[in-house]
């Protein structure tokens, strides 16, 4: 994925792990869990402009109905638990684990939307509502999204299973979503 525009991230924390253990075994859990028996896993390279080395890279893993998401500097573990309606972050760092229940996530949002609407600055109203359209990008496999205020180029392949597809769209949205606290 090739991203014209950069942005960052804030993770804030209600709860610090206790103990010193807990994280190592978190970790070992959530690698251990999705890697015996995934069902498939996205890796995923961002690329600012034209450049060769990607800004950031991830792997997401897929088991069942609870999704993994990897950072690959390794610091950061993002677990999505659907029939739970939560969210869990983990900063192996920092050694910090939040919670965010999916409902919190659907009401900031909306609210950040709102106010993004309400603002003079043309990023923030086109952050409100954006407007892309989709065109063949400039490699076979590709797709190029485009708008008044941010291009960006998709490297795609064709999942085994169309649900596949499915899944790793409404993950995106949801960690798309949570991105914004």
């Amino acid at each position: 994925m090739r991203i014209a525009a950069a942005s960052s991230r804030l993770l804030t924390s209600s709860r610090l792990l206790t103990s010193s253990l807990a994280v190592p075994a978190a970790l070992a859990w959530a690698l251990a869990v999705p890697a015996c028996a995934e069902d498939f896993r996205v890796d995923t390279k961002v690329f600012q402009g034209k450049e060769l080395e990607p800004i950031s890279t991830n792997v997401t893993r897929f088991h069942g109905s609870v999704i993994w998401d990897f950072s690959g500097g390794g610091g950061e573990i993002m677990m999505y638990d659907k029939p739970h309606g939560r969210f869990a972050v983990i900063d192996l760092r920092r050694k910090i684990k939040v919670e965010v229940p999916t409902d919190t996530v659907l009401q900031f949002t909306q609210q950040l939307r709102d106010w993004a609407a309400s603002q003079q600055d043309p990023l923030l109203k086109f952050c409100s509502a954006p407007r892309l359209e989709r065109s063949t990008g400039e490699a076979p496999d590709s797709v190029l999204f485009t708008g008044s205020m941010l291009n960006y180029e998709v490297d795609v392949q064709r999942p085994p299973k169309p649900e596949f597809a499915t899944a790793y769209r409404e993950f995106s949205d949801w960690s798309a979503r949570l991105n914004s606290l």
